[in-house]
């Protein structure tokens, strides 16, 4: 089961000046998981592109470029009794900043996971206004910007579990 969340910007220039865009990301990728004993968990700290993955649990994947992409994958929990399940989840802020201003539209799109998570998020300016979330299906969203050298903040937050199919 898996959570994919993009954040694309289509850019305009509106000079001939060449323009450098860049995209750079914080935050943080997790796993859990439980079957026949205690929890158990492992993290990453993004600091840049970043992949966390636990073979038989699952993987938490951020690539950075001209799309962004987060994608997360609980796999079936290792075992497999009655409550066993597993988890993969992101909080991630993309920054986006031009050497030039370059006016475009930034396109967020989610395809969630089944909803045994919370639905994803996207919350251009991380100022708690949700641009785009995963509610009850794939969700695409273009928002207007104008990128330059102050950083456009994007906060990308999902998470899904698994438990054996069960979702």
């Amino acid at each position: 089961m898996n959570a994919i969340a993009y954040c694309a910007p289509a850019l305009l220039a509106f000079s001939l000046q060449a323009q450098t865009a860049t995209v750079t990301a914080t935050g943080s990728l997790d796993l859990a998981w439980q079957g026949g004993g205690p929890t158990q968990s492992a993290s990453q700290t993004v600091t840049g592109a970043t992949t966390l993955q636990v073979s038989t649990v699952g993987s938490a994947t951020l690539t950075l470029g001209t799309t962004s992409t987060l994608v997360l994958d609980a796999l079936s929990p290792p075992g497999g009794g009655w409550g066993w399940w597993s988890s993969a989840s992101g909080d991630v802020l993309l920054s986006f900043t031009a050497t030039a201003p370059i006016a475009g539209v930034l396109r967020l799109d989610i395809v969630p996971a089944c909803i045994g998570g919370g639905p994803p998020t996207i919350d251009v300016e991380d100022d708690g206004l949700i641009e785009a979330d995963g509610g009850p299906g794939p969700t695409t969203v273009d928002v207007p910007v104008v990128l330059g050298p102050r950083a456009i903040p994007v906060r990308v937050r999902a998470d899904t579990v698994n438990f054996g199919g069960a979702t």
